[in-house]
């Protein structure tokens, strides 16, 4: 088999159009058994937890099939934040602090695992103005 060199934000947007067009949602013709052997095999590699990598925006990140965690500290805050991003429902779990290694602990058990460790660090009361 041959192997390409692609970073990982590359990999999850040719991962989402391939996802799309498993599901039915987007037609690609004579090229849909490419993308599904495509979407197969980017499962596979998805599922397999990395290390932390540069993504765009200068933060990092770790993915897998259908989410990712993303760090950056922000340019116009000294304060960091971590992500955890459900791309299937395009939905947004921030936390502020630095929370990689409790993400990555668990990252290989996938998104529902991730969930509960935002559930379990998200500050469950607001804080009095």
């Amino acid at each position: 088999m041959a192997k390409i060199d692609i970073s990982l934000q590359s990999a999850l947007a040719l991962y989402d159009v391939a996802v799309k067009v498993r599901n039915g949602e987007l037609d690609v013709g004579p090229l849909t058994g490419a993308y599904l052997e495509l979407a197969e095999q980017l499962d596979n590699v998805l599922s397999e937890v990395s290390e932390w990598e540069p993504g765009r925006s200068n933060n990092l990140c770790i993915a897998g099939p259908g989410w990712m965690v993303s760090y950056k500290i922000a340019s116009d805050s000294r304060q960091p934040e971590t992500a955890l991003i459900d791309r299937d429902k395009r939905e947004f779990f921030v936390l502020p602090g630095d929370h990689r290694d409790a993400y990555k602990h668990v990252a290989s058990q996938g998104f529902n695992a991730l969930k509960q460790v935002y559930e379990s660090l998200k500050d469950p009361l607001p804080h009095d103005a």
